[in-house]
């Protein structure tokens, strides 16, 4: 491999550190759907299962709370 070779590819790589993201808390109640928009306030679905009603999109929950929707109690 020639210098000159990796040099072609250096524009790829910026010496720039990515900026920071500001991060989405999924676990908490959203009133609109992040995927489609939908209303999400009176939907029972998502309430329980924290799936769009609209276009099905699933949004992330707890593994205890995953568990408390499959699981009878007791």
């Amino acid at each position: 491999v020639k210098n000159t070779e990796l040099a072609d590819i250096t524009p790829l790589f910026p010496d720039d550190q990515p900026q920071e993201l500001t991060p989405i808390d999924l676990e908490s109640p959203r009133q609109t759907c992040l995927a489609c928009g939908a209303n999400l306030s009176k939907s029972t679905k998502y309430r329980r299962l924290r799936i769009c009603p609209k276009c099905g999109y699933h949004y992330t929950i707890s593994a205890r709370r995953r568990i408390a929707t499959i699981a009878d109690e007791g």
